[in-house]
């Protein structure tokens, strides 16, 4: 609580220290999609060739997942908040974006016996050994990101401008935690196995989602400039 309430004071701190320069400045809205997820955000001319940005995405995807030998019922949690700076290096609409992403994304899996067993390490279990698989696969809560783009949030030629964005989210390799409850007639030395073999497959799972470390990021949107 002590950690949000700085936080919180620091933020109205630096919007009342802001206030002379907002006030001054050019300031538009935008909304966009991509592979963030959906959603929107404010920004403010500082310069002639300098933007800020803060905004926020976010999407949820539900899908099968079987990429290791378990099968996982999986949701899928895309986006987060960015703090966004883009260089218009030539005075037009091409920019150059750089920033931070307070990242989202994150999956939560649920196991699947198939055919009623389990395979965990090239062993079979059967759902009375297994009462229940779960796990997540998280990545960097914040990330910077590096892109290129098109469109002005806040373009003097009118209100309303198109902007297109794309770069890459350097999340870094993910953190992956495997959960498993032993059934209830499992002996002690059985569960030990089994939590052996779950940390194999958490491994393989984790080197399967190292191929994400760096998320593509692809959007399309509108902005409005008051």
């Amino acid at each position: 609580m002590r950690v949000i309430s700085r936080s919180i004071s620091a933020g109205v701190v630096a919007l009342v220290l802001a206030a002379p320069l907002l006030a001054r400045a050019d300031v538009g809205i935008y909304a966009k999609g991509g592979t963030l997820g959906v959603g929107g955000g404010v920004g403010v001319g500082i310069t002639d060739s300098i933007r800020l940005r803060a905004g926020y995405t976010a999407l949820n995807i539900s899908r099968d997942i079987s990429d290791t030998d378990v099968d996982y019922s999986g949701d899928l949690k895309l986006g987060g908040g960015e703090a966004l700076v883009d260089w218009h290096p030539f005075a037009g609409s091409f920019r150059i974006t750089g920033g931070l992403t307070f990242n989202r994304n994150k999956v939560t899996a649920d196991g699947k016996p198939s055919g009623g067993t389990y395979t965990l390490n090239d062993h079979t279990y059967t759902t009375a050994e297994i009462g229940s698989l779960d796990g997540t696969v998280k990545f960097k809560s914040t990330a910077p990101y590096l892109g290129v783009g098109w469109g002005d949030v806040v373009d003097k030629a009118g209100h309303f401008s198109f902007i297109a964005d794309i770069g890459i989210l350097f999340q870094g390799s993910p953190d992956t935690k495997l959960n498993v409850n032993c059934g209830t007639a499992v002996s002690a030395m059985q569960c030990a196995q089994i939590n052996s073999d779950v940390k194999a497959e958490e491994r393989d799972l984790n080197d399967k989602a190292d191929d994400y470390k760096y998320w593509p990021v692809v959007s399309l949107g509108v902005a409005y400039r008051f």
